[in-house]
């Protein structure tokens, strides 16, 4: 096969330019200079050093038509992410496909509040909506031999969250559950975390198409009529049926606009030390519960 030669530094740029003259809309040259390093990366495999450096590489036809196809999938606003099938969460790469949410940094901030938190060894945790498994597969690994379930409603969701879970050694249950029509008896859980969908419809005109577009709806939006459904529904599943045991806690991530009212219904359900915790951006999007009674 025919192979190309090229200057790192041009093709670099070349990559740049497309991207931002596309959608200088939605990215910034920052973000288009960081996707185009990303694309480098994982389809040539050349790393910053080699464009300061502006070395030469070779490209064959295969490796120039996938970047040029990946090119194009980005400039038609599908995130990065997904045209790579990888992201990185908490010092790990993990896959992603269309079918799960691309993991976002408030969520790694959930995981090491949880992380620094509970220290105590052989932990029992439920983690609700688990998506790509980021939660599931980081608690597993950076906890102190956790014993970790995680469900979805998802079974494309389950099978992305099961091949990180292989990658990295990672000793998850797995559920194919619906919270909202719960089935399985497991109880006694320590900590019960959730990243549920908390975004409502109508604030979907404020959001960026290649979220949109790309992003599954279901883990993403809520019902404007009911925008505390999943809050409600894990609140009383803790207390009603037992899933949390006494002393055990609870971890939420939520829409800031909801702060007051999340750690309302969780007090009213019984909760102690219910707090309401502010992510890097001094916004309202954690909630953290004990279960005393």
């Amino acid at each position: 096969m025919k192979e190309k030669v090229y200057q790192a530094r041009a093709l670099y740029q070349s990559i740049v330019n497309q991207i931002y003259q596309h959608r200088s809309g939605l990215y910034a040259i920052e973000e288009a200079r960081y996707m185009a390093l990303m694309l480098m990366e994982h389809y040539l495999h050349q790393q910053r050093t080699d464009i300061l450096l502006d070395r030469q590489l070779q490209m064959d036809n295969h490796q120039e038509k996938k970047l040029e196809v990946a090119v194009k999938r980005i400039c038609n606003d599908e995130p990065i992410q997904y045209v790579i099938g990888e992201t990185f969460f908490y010092g790990r790469s993990l896959y992603v496909s269309p079918a799960v949410l691309i993991p976002r940094r408030e969520t790694e901030e959930l995981v090491d509040l949880i992380i620094k938190e509970n220290k105590t060894p052989a932990l029992n945790i439920l983690d609700i909506g688990t998506g790509s498994g980021c939660i599931a597969v980081t608690l597993c690994k950076e906890m102190d031999t956790p014993k970790v379930h995680a469900l979805d409603v998802s079974q494309e969701a389950l099978a992305v969250a099961k091949a990180n879970a292989q990658r990295y050694q990672a000793n998850v249950q797995w559920l194919f559950e619906d919270i909202l029509n719960l089935s399985f008896s497991q109880e006694n859980f320590d900590i019960i975390v959730s990243n549920p969908p908390y975004v409502k419809k109508s604030e979907a005109a404020e959001m960026k198409k290649n979220v949109l577009s790309y992003e599954p709806y279901e883990a993403l939006f809520v019902s404007d009529e009911d925008p505390l459904l999943f809050y409600r529904q894990i609140a009383q599943l803790c207390t009603m049926s037992d899933m949390l045991k006494k002393g055990g806690k609870v971890y939420l991530e939520i829409n800031e606009a909801h702060g007051a009212e999340v750690v309302k219904l969780f007090k009213e359900q019984g909760f102690h030390d219910v707090r309401l915790r502010k992510d890097m951006q001094q916004k309202d999007r954690f909630v953290s519960a004990k279960l005393t009674f």
